[in-house]
């Protein structure tokens, strides 16, 4: 298989860009539901911003985690656990090895999508850090 050389492209695309937009409006209706329950004050907002931001940028590590293979083991175990129960049942992959190869351009293609999250995350704790100097 043929190495792909990074673009600038490979960052800024459509995919990403929803996926910002996505996590963007996932932290503020957070933030709002959570000022609507809890009452609409300086303090409430500091503290959902920085509970809506501390979760999304967790996504993006967990992205990050995810997409450089960590999980492999996991996922090539529950695949292959079919084959275990069936009586003539056949692997779905036969290795760890071949699985890395099936994901492979999948994750080179998917290495950039956890900035949009990183991103969003960013934007609501920066709300946080406004919120706080401003609070005391």
């Amino acid at each position: 298989m043929e190495k792909r050389k990074f673009s600038i492209r490979d960052i800024f695309n459509l995919r990403n860009l929803i996926k910002f937009i996505i996590a963007l409006v996932v932290d503020a209706l957070f933030i709002v539901i959570f000022l609507w329950i809890k009452g609409f004050n300086l303090v409430n907002l500091v503290d959902a911003s920085f509970i809506a931001g501390g979760i999304t940028f967790l996504v993006g590590g967990f992205q990050i985690v995810a997409n450089s293979g960590f999980f492999d083991v996991i996922v090539v175990g529950f695949a292959n656990l079919s084959a275990v129960f069936k009586k003539n049942g056949t692997k779905k992959y036969d290795g760890l090895y071949e699985y890395r190869l099936v994901k492979e351009e999948k994750r080179f293609d998917n290495k950039y999508s956890s900035l949009s999250y990183f991103l969003a995350g960013i934007i609501s704790l920066i709300i946080f850090l406004i919120t706080y100097l401003n609070l005391y």
